[in-house]
């Protein structure tokens, strides 16, 4: 079977970054091995749980390559396993690599620098499975990887795990939430220093901060956080 991205001046970007996904989700449901066509049947329950799926597209600044996840299924450990990938958009399918090989750990949510020279990732390579019953969600920390390979560098070291990140329109700053649900906070980064610089913490709300943005000129971060928690009702969740 030959597939083919077609990319002519008709073409929009984001209807080539559609097709090359659809070209993907294509290769690895349908291996080259393949000699004959399978037989057309309904999907079954099965045939769901089997499938690898694609996420979390991220274009580069100069928009020549484009990094997204791919989720196995692990049946022995009874859940899906995700590693992160790059692509060149306009080599398409060919040129997919893989970025990150852990076996039983996930790498999510990658997004390139404002100069494209790197892209951070959230992981949880390093974490402990919790001593709680039922054992406690790994806590990811965030990562740093060039787009030529090499091996990723932990930029966070939050006590109970990153939550969502992003870096400012300006460039010049990593944002991320960390801390329990219900003790969510903001941390700043500078991207100068983001190799070495500790975390500063930015917000310090009585209560967690559910949803933020920065504002179009990075000047001020906007974010939504309830007026009061019900620890009482949390517990009886728990």
């Amino acid at each position: 079977m030959t597939l083919f991205l077609h990319s002519s001046a008709m073409t929009t970007r984001p209807q080539r970054i559609g097709l090359l996904m659809a070209c993907i989700i294509t290769i690895i449901a349908c291996p080259a091995s393949a000699q004959t066509p399978a037989v057309k049947r309904p999907m079954t329950f099965m045939d769901i749980m089997e499938m690898h799926n694609v996420g979390s597209p991220a274009i580069s600044p100069d928009g020549r390559r484009m990094l997204f996840t791919l989720s196995t299924p692990d049946w022995k450990a009874a859940r899906s396993f995700t590693d992160v990938y790059l692509v060149s958009l306009d080599q398409g399918t060919a040129s997919a690599r893989q970025m990150t090989f852990t076996k039983d750990k996930n790498e999510t949510s990658p997004q390139w620098s404002r100069d494209g020279k790197y892209f951070v990732f959230a992981s949880s390579r390093e974490a402990q499975p919790g001593a709680s019953v039922p054992p406690a969600a790994p806590a990811n920390q965030l990562y740093l990887m060039r787009p030529d390979g090499g091996e990723a560098r932990r930029i966070t070291n939050a006590k109970d795990g990153v939550g969502t990140f992003a870096f400012s329109k300006d460039g010049r700053m990593l944002v991320f939430s960390a801390g329990k649900d219900e003790e969510q906070q903001l941390w700043v980064i500078p991207v100068a220093e983001i190799e070495t610089a500790a975390p500063k913490q930015i917000t310090k709300h009585a209560t967690p901060i559910t949803w933020w943005q920065f504002t179009p000129d990075s000047g001020r971060i906007c974010f939504i956080s309830p007026d009061s928690v019900d620890r009482d009702n949390r517990e009886r969740k728990e």
